[in-house]
């Protein structure tokens, strides 16, 4: 099976760290779910990044996936040639539409 390297584009860092702030600030039940759910999201798309959902308009190697504990969603890019996958974007699933990427 190939493993895939994963990488994380800009505004996803940023989105991810904001995310992250808001959650441990919020959640005192469990503060460390966010991180949690994307350390699994992690190990899926090394291994497996087809498993995600395709995105309606976007070419077939930009895919979603659902993390969850915390209802987040998570776009990404993969390159089957080079074996990469770039995180592009994570938003919450309460918001009406994913931030452009």
């Amino acid at each position: 099976m190939k493993s895939y390297r994963v990488e994380a584009a800009e505004p996803f860092k940023r989105q991810l760290a904001d995310a992250q702030e808001w959650w441990i600030a919020n959640r005192d039940k469990n503060p460390r779910a966010l991180d949690q759910d994307v350390s699994r999201l992690l190990k899926r798309v090394e291994n497996t990044p087809w498993a995600g959902q395709g995105v309606a308009g976007y070419p077939s190697v930009v895919r979603t996936m659902l993390l969850r504990k915390t209802h987040h969603r998570v776009a990404y890019r993969i390159d089957d040639e080079d074996g990469v996958v770039t995180l592009l974007v994570i938003w919450g699933s309460a918001e009406r539409r994913p931030p452009e990427f």
